[in-house]
């Protein structure tokens, strides 16, 4: 779990301190969005978008400077994503909140996940008949983040292709944009390049 004032971000399981003033400054980092922590909000807004697989109708946010002042980047920031298949996806960043919200909380036709990012497993029930069961625990996979990376280096030399391409980091710049002007006109804003 990460908590941040200003640009001390604590890494609460060790509670050792990192200062990293660049981070709190908004023209360097674009924001809360695109800075939380170390870009938390860039990979989070790739991942929810490979969750609901729709192009966007449309979204709107809100962002607030509530607490730490001596910073420029915005305090928290909420954006509600409306999907062309009539999913929708709310999105919350905050360096405000006192307590803990789930990182992930799916709903379903067909079940629902709820996880708290615990470093082991999620929660998961399921709809079947008319029957929900209760929450289950389901282990995460083991992480291979360096595969990421791995791919990367083999891309020029090997001409592996890229897992993620100019084209899917873009569309979550895209997505980014979005959020910004959203916030800053207070009305539901297109996409670029969402068909």
């Amino acid at each position: 779990m990460l908590s941040r004032c200003g640009a001390e971000f604590t890494v609460a399981k060790s509670g050792v301190p990192i200062i990293m003033p660049q981070l709190s400054i908004l023209i360097i980092t674009g924001g809360l969005y695109h800075d939380f922590p170390y870009d938390w909000g860039a990979h989070l807004i790739f991942l929810a978008l490979l969750l609901m697989a729709a192009p966007i109708a449309s979204v709107t946010a809100t962002a607030q400077k509530r607490l730490w002042h001596r910073v420029a980047n915005e305090d928290h920031i909420e954006a509600c994503f409306r999907f062309k298949n009539g999913a929708t996806l709310d999105f919350e960043i905050s360096t405000v909140a006192s307590v803990p919200r789930p990182l992930w909380r799916i709903l379903g036709t067909r079940g629902g996940i709820l996880d708290y990012w615990d470093d082991t497993s999620f929660q998961l029930a399921v709809h079947q008949s008319g029957i929900t069961s209760a929450p289950q625990r389901v282990k995460y996979r083991t992480r291979q983040g360096y595969r990421y990376y791995e791919n990367i280096a083999d891309h020029p030399g090997l001409d592996d292709p890229l897992e993620i391409t100019a084209e899917k980091a873009g569309a979550v710049v895209h997505v980014l944009h979005a959020i910004d002007k959203a916030a800053q006109s207070g009305k539901g804003e297109s996409v670029c390049g969402e068909a």
